[in-house]
């Protein structure tokens, strides 16, 4: 299993997120301090990141694999924000999926946690504003951010307004 203790899938694992950590050392004008992953609603169900994701954690966010629409467990694993940088990790989560992500990730080098309480995950306000603080932590020291794009993307219209 990708997420068990088979050395093969570790290595593989670690291979992959070397060849995404490989696109931050290229050199390159355009060349980003880091590649940010958000999934779900917070992204607009991005299929670029989706994809990603799936790369990295071997199609854990591929719904033809389990019936995670049926059980509500595909919105758990949505409130994630991965931050990949050339020497390190980032993964923003809640208690509950923090356990199932743990098993693909915790054999990264240089990962770094950022995961809210029980009584922040309980509590909508106190959950978001959390996510605003890890996410602010994460890029502190980047500049320039790339972040994964599919063509299967819907095109959308870019709104900093806030609706109420």
């Amino acid at each position: 299993s990708p997420g068990g203790s088979s050395r093969g899938s570790l290595s593989v694992s670690c291979s992959r997120l070397r060849q995404v950590q490989n696109i931050l050392t290229q050199s390159s004008k355009s060349r980003p301090d880091g590649i940010l992953c958000i999934l779900g609603i917070d992204n607009r169900y991005s299929e670029g990141c989706r994809d990603l994701a799936n790369y990295l954690l071997f199609g854990l966010y591929n719904p033809n694999t389990s019936d995670f629409e049926k059980t509500g467990f595909f919105e758990v694993l949505d409130d994630v924000i991965i931050l990949i940088k050339s020497d390190s990790v980032h993964l923003c989560c809640n208690p509950v999926n923090v356990r199932n992500l743990l098993p693909y990730v915790a054999h990264w080098r240089n990962l770094h946690f950022h995961c809210m309480t029980e009584n922040e995950y309980e509590d909508e306000e106190a959950a978001g504003e959390f996510k605003i603080a890890s996410f602010v932590d994460m890029v502190r020291d980047c500049s320039r951010i790339g972040i994964p794009y599919s063509s299967q993307d819907h095109l959308q219209i870019f709104d900093m307004g806030l609706r109420v």
